[in-house]
């Protein structure tokens, strides 16, 4: 009895963990609105592929995934998505690109993509300056506060071993200190220079993008036919490795799709 209440437990977390990572919950696969959810995942620039993880998550509830209206989702919001609008979300949001726009909505894509990634890597340059700034102060306040206890020993003990000891340890904390004080201004400086490219890469995208999406404007649904689909191509949702813009040798060209 005891062992068939641990099988029986251990089928319960599996099942558990599994609808945990699973792409869709049980009510959405439920509901079954499959032009809203491949809407939304052409919408966040998802590969055709995400259909297969959806499969398998509503196959373990019994529900089969309405593939053509999922496609058909998924290319209207392939529309706001290619787009140099989209791209440039995308870019400053630091996400990937799967290679999903048609051939003739990718150059306008990848300008926005290009501006928003300015912006996104000038926004980590910031982040970084400061945590290393963060780190260095906060590593001078902690060694100073034992530089002060480590005094405090020193007069309260006249034990020659350990007064040399407690030299000792003092002597590293002041080197650590002096480490810590060298940093600061480096950093400092680092982040004077990225939160000025910040401002440039801010200026430069306030400029462009208006251009940028009269030169593109959001393509026809028809032209959504166009984006590829290959499911030979998944990767688990994750960025391109490499060149995000550049397509991968295994996909298909547009024409031999359909």
């Amino acid at each position: 009895m005891w062992r068939l209440g641990v099988v029986q437990i251990s089928v319960l977390a599996s099942a558990g963990f599994l609808a945990g990572c699973a792409s869709l919950s049980k009510s959405e696969c439920s509901q079954g609105d499959w032009r809203a959810i491949g809407y939304s995942d052409g919408d966040h620039g998802q590969p055709f592929s995400r259909v297969s993880k959806h499969i398998k998550a509503c196959k373990f509830y019994g529900v089969i995934v309405d593939i053509e209206t999922y496609r058909q989702g998924r290319r209207a919001g392939l529309r706001p998505y290619c787009t140099a609008r989209g791209g440039y979300d995308s870019g400053r949001l630091g996400r990937g690109y799967h290679n999903v726009c048609p051939p003739a909505q990718e150059p306008g894509f990848i300008a926005g993509y290009q501006l928003g990634r300015g912006i996104y890597q000038a926004q980590e340059d910031v982040r970084s300056a400061k945590s290393k700034i963060t780190s260095a102060e906060y590593t001078l306040d902690a060694t100073e506060s034992r530089i002060d206890n480590l005094l405090a020993e020193l007069r309260d003990t006249d034990d020659k071993a350990e007064r040399k000891e407690i030299s000792r340890k003092i002597d590293s904390e002041r080197s650590s200190a002096r480490s810590a004080r060298r940093k600061l201004p480096e950093a400092r400086r680092q982040l004077t220079a990225a939160t000025n490219r910040l401002e440039q890469a801010r200026d430069i995208a306030e400029s462009d993008i208006s251009g940028l999406l009269r030169k593109w404007p959001q393509a026809s649904i028809e032209a959504m036919a166009l984006a590829p689909e290959d499911m030979s191509t998944e990767s688990g949702g994750q960025p391109s490795s490499g060149n995000p813009f550049k397509r991968p040798k295994s996909a298909k060209t547009p024409g031999g799709l359909y």
